[in-house]
């Protein structure tokens, strides 16, 4: 088993061995978790707080694939530019 020390500041921080950081990829921002064990302190990666909710939302079930449903918004946009557009010249003159 490898050992590896670290320093606990005044202000309650830890420094990780520069090794340790580069092997786990914690580089500057990461967040980490405390997990407490009977023989000690595992740290570990914490999950992503936009991810902890992933998979709560139901999505809608397309039978007819995206393809179709981004033609129709692009029909549906077109259609809407057109009609502004007429409105605009309408009330142009």
């Amino acid at each position: 088993m490898e050992a590896y020390e670290g320093r606990v500041s005044q202000r309650g921080q830890i420094t990780i061995p520069a090794t340790l950081r580069a092997r786990f990829g914690l580089t500057l921002g990461v967040r980490v978790r405390f997990v407490l064990e009977s023989d000690g302190i595992n740290v570990q990666h914490a999950k992503s707080r936009l991810y902890e909710g992933f998979g709560a939302a139901k999505t809608h079930n397309y039978s007819e694939g995206w393809a179709a449903v981004h033609q129709e918004f692009e029909e549906f946009v077109a259609e809407d530019a057109i009609t502004r557009g007429q409105r605009y010249a309408m009330t142009r003159y």
